[in-house]
Protein backbone atom coordinates (compact mmCIF):
# COMPACT_ATOMS: atom_id res chain seq x y z
CA UNK A 1 0.00 0.00 0.00
CA UNK A 2 1.20 3.19 -1.09
CA UNK A 3 -0.23 6.79 -0.35
CA UNK A 4 0.39 9.39 -3.44
CA UNK A 5 -0.09 13.15 -3.77
CA UNK A 6 -2.09 14.06 -6.97
CA UNK A 7 -2.92 17.67 -6.17
CA UNK A 8 -2.04 20.64 -4.34
CA UNK A 9 -3.41 23.81 -5.23
CA UNK A 10 -4.25 27.19 -3.82
CA UNK A 11 -7.76 28.12 -2.57
CA UNK A 12 -8.07 31.19 -4.79
CA UNK A 13 -12.35 30.50 -5.10
CA UNK A 14 -14.95 30.15 -2.90
CA UNK A 15 -14.80 26.75 -1.19
CA UNK A 16 -18.56 26.25 -1.87
CA UNK A 17 -19.87 22.76 -3.56
CA UNK A 18 -19.92 23.88 -7.09
CA UNK A 19 -16.29 25.07 -7.27
CA UNK A 20 -15.14 21.78 -5.40
CA UNK A 21 -17.23 19.46 -7.22
CA UNK A 22 -15.03 21.29 -10.16
CA UNK A 23 -11.54 20.73 -8.79
CA UNK A 24 -12.17 17.30 -7.49
CA UNK A 25 -13.58 16.31 -11.17
CA UNK A 26 -10.33 18.25 -12.70
CA UNK A 27 -7.65 16.12 -10.80
CA UNK A 28 -9.47 13.46 -11.46
CA UNK A 29 -9.89 13.81 -15.14
CA UNK A 30 -6.12 14.98 -15.04
CA UNK A 31 -4.74 11.76 -13.99
CA UNK A 32 -7.22 9.64 -15.83
CA UNK A 33 -9.05 8.02 -13.00
CA UNK A 34 -12.14 6.39 -13.87
CA UNK A 35 -15.31 6.68 -11.24
CA UNK A 36 -15.16 2.99 -11.04
CA UNK A 37 -11.72 2.99 -10.21
CA UNK A 38 -12.64 5.41 -7.77
CA UNK A 39 -13.59 3.32 -3.96
CA UNK A 40 -13.90 5.96 -1.71
CA UNK A 41 -13.52 9.76 -0.71
CA UNK A 42 -11.98 9.99 2.39
CA UNK A 43 -12.88 13.72 4.02
CA UNK A 44 -13.42 15.78 7.11
CA UNK A 45 -16.74 16.76 8.17
CA UNK A 46 -16.99 19.67 6.40
CA UNK A 47 -20.48 20.33 4.70
CA UNK A 48 -19.14 21.63 1.60
CA UNK A 49 -16.37 18.74 0.69
CA UNK A 50 -18.43 16.29 1.86
CA UNK A 51 -21.16 17.98 -0.19
CA UNK A 52 -18.77 17.97 -3.41
CA UNK A 53 -17.66 14.35 -3.22
CA UNK A 54 -21.71 13.41 -2.78
CA UNK A 55 -22.87 15.18 -5.42
CA UNK A 56 -20.30 14.27 -8.02
CA UNK A 57 -18.96 10.93 -7.71
CA UNK A 58 -22.19 9.33 -5.47
CA UNK A 59 -23.45 9.38 -1.51
CA UNK A 60 -21.92 5.66 -1.47
CA UNK A 61 -17.92 6.98 -1.82
CA UNK A 62 -17.96 8.96 0.89
CA UNK A 63 -16.27 8.32 4.21
CA UNK A 64 -16.06 10.55 7.35
CA UNK A 65 -12.49 10.92 8.86
CA UNK A 66 -12.28 8.84 11.56
CA UNK A 67 -9.32 10.69 13.20
CA UNK A 68 -12.04 14.54 12.91
CA UNK A 69 -14.63 12.23 14.41
CA UNK A 70 -12.92 11.54 17.10
CA UNK A 71 -11.43 14.74 17.89
CA UNK A 72 -14.91 16.48 17.94
CA UNK A 73 -16.24 14.18 20.47
CA UNK A 74 -13.13 14.89 22.44
CA UNK A 75 -13.70 18.49 21.97
CA UNK A 76 -17.05 18.45 23.19
CA UNK A 77 -16.12 16.64 26.22
CA UNK A 78 -13.55 19.31 26.95
CA UNK A 79 -15.74 22.22 26.25
CA UNK A 80 -18.45 20.89 28.87
CA UNK A 81 -15.84 20.87 31.60
CA UNK A 82 -16.27 24.42 32.20
CA UNK A 83 -15.66 26.04 35.78
CA UNK A 84 -19.68 26.63 35.58
CA UNK A 85 -20.18 23.38 35.74
CA UNK A 86 -17.71 21.95 37.81
CA UNK A 87 -17.32 22.42 41.52
CA UNK A 88 -14.56 20.27 42.79
CA UNK A 89 -11.99 22.12 42.07
CA UNK A 90 -9.47 19.64 42.15
CA UNK A 91 -10.95 18.35 39.30
CA UNK A 92 -10.64 21.76 37.31
CA UNK A 93 -9.19 21.34 33.47
CA UNK A 94 -6.22 23.07 32.72
CA UNK A 95 -6.76 24.99 29.90
CA UNK A 96 -9.08 22.22 27.98
CA UNK A 97 -6.88 20.43 26.27
CA UNK A 98 -6.93 16.95 25.01
CA UNK A 99 -3.95 16.02 27.41
CA UNK A 100 -6.77 17.17 29.85
CA UNK A 101 -8.73 14.68 28.50
CA UNK A 102 -6.69 12.00 28.63
CA UNK A 103 -6.20 12.37 31.99
CA UNK A 104 -9.75 12.06 33.07
CA UNK A 105 -10.06 9.23 30.92
CA UNK A 106 -9.78 6.73 33.62
CA UNK A 107 -12.93 8.00 35.16
CA UNK A 108 -15.53 7.91 32.47
CA UNK A 109 -16.55 3.78 32.56
CA UNK A 110 -16.87 4.17 36.48
CA UNK A 111 -17.11 8.22 37.54
CA UNK A 112 -17.30 9.43 40.81
CA UNK A 113 -16.64 13.00 40.39
CA UNK A 114 -18.46 15.66 38.77
CA UNK A 115 -15.77 16.12 35.93
CA UNK A 116 -16.43 12.27 35.43
CA UNK A 117 -20.40 12.29 35.52
CA UNK A 118 -20.13 15.13 32.73
CA UNK A 119 -17.47 13.42 30.55
CA UNK A 120 -19.43 10.41 31.09
CA UNK A 121 -23.00 11.96 29.71
CA UNK A 122 -21.60 14.01 27.20
CA UNK A 123 -19.05 10.86 25.47
CA UNK A 124 -22.37 8.64 25.47
CA UNK A 125 -24.29 11.55 23.61
CA UNK A 126 -21.65 12.44 21.15
CA UNK A 127 -20.71 8.38 20.19
CA UNK A 128 -24.62 7.92 19.71
CA UNK A 129 -24.82 10.98 17.65
CA UNK A 130 -21.65 10.89 15.18
CA UNK A 131 -22.20 7.20 15.54
CA UNK A 132 -25.53 6.05 14.98
CA UNK A 133 -26.12 4.94 11.82
CA UNK A 134 -22.47 4.17 11.11
CA UNK A 135 -23.42 0.48 9.49
CA UNK A 136 -25.78 2.21 7.24
CA UNK A 137 -22.79 3.29 5.43
CA UNK A 138 -22.18 0.72 2.40
CA UNK A 139 -18.29 1.39 2.41
CA UNK A 140 -18.38 0.01 6.05
CA UNK A 141 -20.40 -2.75 5.86
CA UNK A 142 -18.65 -3.82 2.73
CA UNK A 143 -14.95 -3.84 4.65
CA UNK A 144 -16.49 -5.30 7.82
CA UNK A 145 -18.09 -8.62 5.80
CA UNK A 146 -14.85 -8.99 3.56
CA UNK A 147 -12.58 -8.85 7.10
CA UNK A 148 -12.22 -13.13 7.76
CA UNK A 149 -11.89 -12.06 11.13
CA UNK A 150 -15.59 -10.63 11.89
CA UNK A 151 -17.70 -11.14 8.76
CA UNK A 152 -21.44 -10.79 9.93
CA UNK A 153 -20.54 -11.10 13.60
CA UNK A 154 -19.82 -7.14 14.08
CA UNK A 155 -23.62 -6.44 12.62
CA UNK A 156 -26.20 -4.86 15.34
CA UNK A 157 -28.91 -4.06 12.26
CA UNK A 158 -29.55 -7.08 10.13
CA UNK A 159 -31.11 -4.74 7.44
CA UNK A 160 -27.45 -3.01 7.07
CA UNK A 161 -25.55 -6.60 7.15
CA UNK A 162 -28.08 -7.70 4.45
CA UNK A 163 -27.51 -4.52 2.50
CA UNK A 164 -23.29 -4.45 2.08
CA UNK A 165 -24.09 -8.43 1.37
CA UNK A 166 -26.28 -7.24 -1.83
CA UNK A 167 -23.62 -4.84 -2.45
CA UNK A 168 -20.74 -7.57 -2.53
CA UNK A 169 -23.36 -10.06 -4.15
CA UNK A 170 -23.68 -7.55 -7.35
CA UNK A 171 -20.01 -6.36 -7.79
CA UNK A 172 -19.33 -10.35 -7.97
CA UNK A 173 -21.87 -10.95 -10.56
CA UNK A 174 -19.97 -7.96 -13.04
CA UNK A 175 -16.22 -8.56 -12.12
CA UNK A 176 -13.93 -11.09 -14.24
CA UNK A 177 -12.38 -14.04 -13.15
CA UNK A 178 -8.68 -13.65 -11.50
CA UNK A 179 -5.63 -15.32 -12.32
CA UNK A 180 -4.86 -17.80 -9.65
CA UNK A 181 -1.52 -17.25 -7.55
CA UNK A 182 0.29 -19.68 -5.22
CA UNK A 183 -0.82 -18.56 -1.44
CA UNK A 184 1.16 -16.93 0.71
CA UNK A 185 1.57 -17.97 4.01
CA UNK A 186 0.35 -15.88 6.79
CA UNK A 187 3.11 -16.05 9.88
CA UNK A 188 0.89 -16.32 13.28
CA UNK A 189 1.45 -13.64 15.87
CA UNK A 190 1.62 -14.35 19.64
CA UNK A 191 0.05 -11.81 21.00
CA UNK A 192 -0.79 -10.57 25.13
CA UNK A 193 -4.13 -9.12 24.21
CA UNK A 194 -7.14 -10.81 26.17
CA UNK A 195 -10.14 -9.51 24.53
CA UNK A 196 -10.39 -5.91 25.58
CA UNK A 197 -12.79 -3.79 24.02
CA UNK A 198 -13.31 -6.52 21.09
CA UNK A 199 -14.44 -9.38 23.54
CA UNK A 200 -17.67 -9.08 22.54
CA UNK A 201 -17.28 -9.86 18.94
CA UNK A 202 -14.74 -12.62 19.84
CA UNK A 203 -18.18 -14.16 21.88
CA UNK A 204 -20.09 -13.53 19.07
CA UNK A 205 -17.64 -15.33 16.29
CA UNK A 206 -17.63 -17.73 19.05
CA UNK A 207 -21.19 -18.69 19.40
CA UNK A 208 -21.63 -18.61 15.52
CA UNK A 209 -24.32 -16.36 16.16
CA UNK A 210 -24.10 -14.12 12.63
CA UNK A 211 -21.44 -15.75 10.56
CA UNK A 212 -23.06 -18.94 9.05
CA UNK A 213 -26.93 -16.94 9.45
CA UNK A 214 -29.24 -15.84 6.72
CA UNK A 215 -26.86 -16.78 4.08
CA UNK A 216 -29.33 -18.42 1.82
CA UNK A 217 -30.54 -15.78 0.42
CA UNK A 218 -27.09 -14.09 -0.91
CA UNK A 219 -27.45 -14.38 -4.84
CA UNK A 220 -23.21 -15.82 -5.05
CA UNK A 221 -21.75 -19.24 -4.58
CA UNK A 222 -18.44 -17.69 -3.31
CA UNK A 223 -19.72 -15.28 -0.96
CA UNK A 224 -22.12 -17.82 0.53
CA UNK A 225 -19.28 -20.46 0.40
CA UNK A 226 -17.05 -17.53 1.96
CA UNK A 227 -19.48 -16.44 4.92
CA UNK A 228 -19.89 -20.14 6.31
CA UNK A 229 -16.43 -20.69 6.64
CA UNK A 230 -15.16 -20.43 9.62
CA UNK A 231 -13.92 -16.56 10.91
CA UNK A 232 -10.60 -16.78 11.90
CA UNK A 233 -8.96 -15.63 14.97
CA UNK A 234 -8.68 -11.77 15.41
CA UNK A 235 -5.37 -12.27 17.70
CA UNK A 236 -3.53 -14.51 15.38
CA UNK A 237 -4.40 -12.11 12.29
CA UNK A 238 -3.92 -8.95 12.90
CA UNK A 239 -4.34 -7.57 8.98
CA UNK A 240 -7.07 -9.02 6.93
CA UNK A 241 -4.99 -7.79 3.89
CA UNK A 242 -2.35 -11.00 4.47
CA UNK A 243 -5.22 -13.21 5.80
CA UNK A 244 -6.85 -12.83 2.34
CA UNK A 245 -3.45 -13.83 0.66
CA UNK A 246 -4.19 -17.37 1.52
CA UNK A 247 -8.01 -17.10 0.64
CA UNK A 248 -7.44 -15.61 -2.59
CA UNK A 249 -7.37 -19.10 -4.33
CA UNK A 250 -10.49 -20.33 -2.62
CA UNK A 251 -12.10 -17.31 -3.76
CA UNK A 252 -10.53 -15.62 -6.68
CA UNK A 253 -13.71 -13.27 -7.44
CA UNK A 254 -14.06 -12.12 -3.96
CA UNK A 255 -10.25 -10.96 -3.57
CA UNK A 256 -9.77 -8.11 -5.71
CA UNK A 257 -12.98 -6.58 -3.55
CA UNK A 258 -11.60 -7.55 -0.62
CA UNK A 259 -8.51 -6.08 -1.92
CA UNK A 260 -9.92 -2.60 -2.97
CA UNK A 261 -12.83 -2.04 0.40
CA UNK A 262 -10.19 -3.31 2.95
CA UNK A 263 -7.39 -0.83 1.83
CA UNK A 264 -9.31 2.30 2.35
CA UNK A 265 -8.24 4.12 5.14
CA UNK A 266 -10.30 5.17 7.77
CA UNK A 267 -8.62 9.19 8.18
CA UNK A 268 -7.99 11.84 6.00
CA UNK A 269 -4.40 12.06 8.03
CA UNK A 270 -2.24 12.31 4.65
CA UNK A 271 -4.10 14.91 3.69
CA UNK A 272 -3.63 17.04 6.83
CA UNK A 273 0.28 16.28 6.54
CA UNK A 274 -0.06 17.50 2.61
CA UNK A 275 -1.18 20.60 4.22
CA UNK A 276 2.06 20.87 6.13
CA UNK A 277 4.14 20.37 3.56
CA UNK A 278 2.51 23.01 0.87
CA UNK A 279 2.87 25.76 3.94
CA UNK A 280 6.46 25.27 3.71
CA UNK A 281 6.61 25.35 0.00
CA UNK A 282 4.16 28.15 -0.34
CA UNK A 283 5.72 30.96 2.08
CA UNK A 284 5.51 34.41 2.30
CA UNK A 285 9.09 34.71 0.66
CA UNK A 286 7.53 33.32 -2.43
CA UNK A 287 4.61 34.69 -2.82
CA UNK A 288 4.72 34.90 -6.63
CA UNK A 289 5.00 31.34 -6.52
CA UNK A 290 2.19 30.36 -9.26
CA UNK A 291 -0.13 27.49 -8.33
CA UNK A 292 1.43 25.46 -11.49
CA UNK A 293 4.78 25.78 -10.01
CA UNK A 294 3.15 24.84 -6.22
CA UNK A 295 1.69 22.07 -7.20
CA UNK A 296 4.66 20.59 -9.04
CA UNK A 297 6.70 21.29 -5.95
CA UNK A 298 4.76 19.84 -3.68
CA UNK A 299 4.91 16.79 -5.60
CA UNK A 300 7.90 16.08 -5.93
CA UNK A 301 8.49 16.91 -2.36
CA UNK A 302 5.79 14.41 -0.92
CA UNK A 303 6.34 11.59 -3.42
Amino acid sequence: MVCVELGAFPADFKKDIANLKEKLREIVNNWGISDDQIIAFVTDGGANIKGAVKQEFGESKHVTCFGHTINNIGQAIIQNNNDDAIDDDENETEGGTLKDLLKKATMIIEPTTAIGKIAKDVLLTEVQKRYANLEAVVIYGVATILDPRYKKAAFENSIYCSRAAAFIGNLLITSQTQSNESVESIAELQTSDEGGIWSYLDQNISNNQCNRSNVSEINSDQLRAYLIRPAVSRKLNKNPLTTWQALKNDFPLLFPIAQKHLSVMATSVPCERLFSHAGLIATQLRNRLSPEHLNMLVFFAVN
